[in-house]
């Protein structure tokens, strides 16, 4: 049953593409993975285009390990068939979400990655090298089990935000905890928790700015799921009160070739990276937890 029941992501380019325009499911162009077997790709993070090829940073769920790493995929940028897997961080816990975050310093640059790593109890900042391809030198910056962590620079103040983790239960998505720091490395202290009647306070992209606006993207959840779409947040900042409000949703097309539901959303310049999930036995395994969720309101009514 759990074998019917698993999914598997995908990643997806839609190309002459920015917010703020129509999204077309039919344009997305899905990464060939060509003849890559080991795993799947989720969380797509751009960290470089150039006319030949398109750099990303993605969770690799890789099946020997059985948990989720960081790495480094290189996509041709016509055809956007993979040339290369580049294993680039593994822990003893999983990691997900590779959060980018480029420092400008004149010649002492430094791009950070902050993945997810909730079951380690903390969150770090790991610096990327660009001449090994890989991250090193792990900063912890707040002690929580956060998922999916964004940060934004405001004001001179950093503000790092995550949803907290401790019990697994996907009811806890309604709320935002608010981290704020005069520096990027911290220390970060704790300066509100945002609640919301709605499951769609979890990180789904980059914090971007749009139209003198500052950009949240953020999942929307149900309580049997998550990341089922993706929600379009306008944040304000005014001292330390953090507020937002949305503005923009991405939903998914049911019947898209391209999976179930779309989870993350990252763009640079006119190129938009999404990634989608869809059922290993497609309509069987969809059938069958259609089956699943009838059973349980069921079960819970008798």
């Amino acid at each position: 049953m759990t074998k019917l029941r698993s999914r598997e992501y995908r990643v997806g380019f839609v190309p002459d593409y920015c917010y703020g325009e129509k999204f077309d499911y039919k344009k997305v162009r899905w990464i060939d993975k060509d003849g890559y077997v080991d795993g799947w790709f989720a969380d797509p993070f751009i960290l470089n285009v150039s006319e030949k090829e398109i750099q990303l940073l993605v969770e690799e769920w890789h099946y020997p390990i059985n948990r989720g790493r960081i790495s480094l995929l290189t996509v041709d940028a016509d055809t956007f068939k993979l040339k290369e897997v580049k294993e680039v961080l593994t822990e003893k816990f999983h990691l997900s979400f590779p959060y980018i975050y480029n420092i400008k310093n004149g010649e002492n640059d430094i791009t950070y990655v902050v993945p997810e790593s909730y079951q380690s109890g903390g969150v770090y900042a790991y610096v990327y090298d660009y001449e090994s391809r890989s991250l090193s030198s792990p900063q912890l910056l707040v002690k929580s089990p956060l998922l999916d962590v964004q940060i934004l620079n405001h004001n001179g103040k950093f503000y790092l935000m995550g949803v907290e983790n401790k019990t697994e239960d996907m009811r806890d998505f309604n709320r935002l905890e608010v981290y704020e720091s005069e520096s990027f490395l911290g220390p970060y202290n704790h300066i509100q928790t945002l609640t919301s009647d709605s499951l769609d306070r979890r990180g789904a992209g980059q914090i971007f700015r749009w139209n003198n606006k500052i950009i949240r993207p953020s999942q929307y959840c149900t309580e049997d799921d998550y990341g089922i779409g993706v929600i379009f947040k306008d944040i304000h900042v005014e001292g330390n009160r953090y507020s937002e409000n949305d503005i923009d949703m991405i939903l998914p097309v049911r019947n898209m070739s391209g999976g179930l539901v779309l989870h993350t959303y990252n763009q640079n310049g006119r190129l938009a990276v999404i990634d989608g999930n869809e059922f290993v036995y497609g309509k069987l395994g969809r059938l069958v937890e259609y089956a699943v969720k009838c059973f349980k309101r069921i079960a819970g009514t008798l």
